[in-house]
Order: C-alpha cells, then sequence, then structure tokens
C-alpha cells in the first residue's frame, strides 16, 4: 500500500519526459507490483555447534544430557618433585544441561562429573564435579527474582605448595554457593540488591607416614549483602557501582 502513490508520481514523471502512452505507466507499475509481491529473503539462522548434544524434551523442560569417554597416560602421576612415578588409567566424563521452555520465568542448569581411575595407582584416583542451578521468577515487567545455587568439588595434588610433601593422594575440597537477588529493570538503568552465603570445606589429607593432616581448621563460611547499579545502554561497556559485605568466618579459631 505505501508504494502505490509513489509508482504513480513516478511513472507520471517518466511519461511527461518521455512522451509515452499509457501503456509504458502501466507496464511500470506492473513491475513494481510484481516486486511488492515476492516473498521477503529467509533469515538464515546462524551456524550452531554440529556436535552439540540435540535435547530431550519432557513436558515444559529440555534435557542435554552427554558423556565422554577416553584414556589417560601420565609420566607423573602424583606431580612430585622427584620419585616421579607413570600410570595408565581411564577417564569419565558424563555432563547433563537443562533449560525450561516456559512463556513466563526460566529455570536452567548444568552439571559436569570427572572421574580418573589408575589401573596401579588407586591413591591418585581423582575427582572433579561441577553443579549450577538458576531460576527466575518474573514479578512485574520490569522487576523480577533470581536465585541460584552451586557446589563444586575440586582436588589438590603436590603441585599446590598448601599439600605437605609426604601427602599420598589429593586433598579434596568442597565449594557450597547459594544466592537470592531481586533485579529491577526499568531501563537504563538496572538495580539489583543479592543477598547470599558460601561455604568451603576441607578433608583431611591422608601421609605417607601414617595418620592424616587435619584440615577442619580451613573450613569457613562467607556469608554475603550487595547493592548493584549499573548502566545498561552501552553495547559493550557497562559501567556500574556496587557496595557489598562478605565477611569469613572459620568454623574452628
Amino acid at each position: 500500500m505505501r508504494w502505490r502513490p509513489m509508482a504513480v508520481s513516478f511513472a507520471a514523471g517518466l511519461w511527461l519526459a518521455a512522451g509515452a502512452g499509457h501503456g509504458q505507466m502501466t507496464e511500470l507499475r506492473a513491475s513494481l507490483e510484481e516486486e511488492q509481491a515476492a516473498p521477503a529473503p529467509v533469515k538464515r539462522k546462524p551456524a550452531t555447534d554440529p556436535y552439540e548434544p540435540d535435547g530431550v524434551r519432557a513436558g515444559g523442560m529440555i534435557f542435554y544430557p552427554a558423556v565422554t569417554v577416553g584414556g589417560v597416560i601420565t609420566s607423573n602421576v602424583g606431580q612430585a618433585s622427584s620419585n616421579k612415578e607413570s600410570a595408565i588409567g581411564a577417564r569419565v566424563r558424563p555432563a547433563l544441561r537443562f533449560e525450561s521452555d516456559w512463556v513466563r520465568h526460566s529455570w536452567t542448569g548444568e552439571a559436569r562429573y570427572e572421574g580418573i581411575k589408575y589401573f596401579d595407582q588407586e591413591d591418585f584416583d581423582s575427582h572433579q564435579a561441577d553443579v549450577f542451578t538458576r531460576l527466575r521468577l518474573d514479578i512485574r515487567h520490569h522487576t523480577r527474582a533470581q536465585f541460584e545455587a552451586g557446589y563444586n568439588l575440586d582436588q589438590s595434588g603436590l603441585a599446590d605448595s598448601e599439600i605437605p610433601e609426604t601427602a599420598v593422594g589429593y586433598r579434596t575440597e568442597h565449594t557450597i554457593n547459594g544466592a537470592a537477588s531481586l533485579i529491577h529493570d526499568p531501563g537504563p538503568m538496572e538495580m539489583r540488591v543479592k543477598a547470599g552465603a558460601g561455604w568451603r570445606l576441607y578433608e583431611d589429607v591422608k601421609l605417607s607416614g601414617g595418620g592424616a593432616e587435619d584440615n577442619a581448621d580451613r573450613d569457613y563460611a562467607t556469608p554475603s549483602l550487595s547493592l548493584r547499579t549499573t548502566y545498561t545502554d552501552p553495547p559493550v561497556f557497562k559501567p556500574y557501582l556496587q557496595a557489598a559485605y562478605e565477611p569469613r568466618y572459620y568454623f574452628r579459631k
């Protein structure tokens, strides 16, 4: 509809300049109408990873499971500076990612694990895990609540200066985090109030001479409270101002 007045005036201009008849104006108008009727070009979707899991739909959730299996060969299984020992083992890496397919609100999460089993060095079998989930509740048009929780399992060997030289195997560390946020985003400014807590726990380390190193004095908790204001209009840099309080409390003094 927006092309028709332009087509008439343009066609009349050609007709006056060239002195053409009614047939040329009709032909030009027909060609313009054909261009309007042509379908719009189809937008190409961005290329995706061909090896990414397709996902399994269950109700309003989509799950992306994956597993990787391989072998491990190392010339220094204990990460020691002397008396190095080689080892051969197997590695397994299962993973699961999920996301919601809801009209309002959203729930996402991811869990990963890596385990290494050595055939002749059982003391150096290692485990690592990482779990995270986030739930968003849409309260109003510009206001939402967000809840987060995570868990991390990590291990440190002789490559860490805090591990005694007589240690056998690894020191296992557990990290647990949780937080709740209230976010208001009316326009160029986003305001966020966040309260959370974290825990860091260390397991004992087995020693070659017998006994174990007690690491209970390392365990601590970190409650936190923060207020953050972010200017969201810049496409690349987003300046913000944040005030936070995050003390650390050790369980054993």
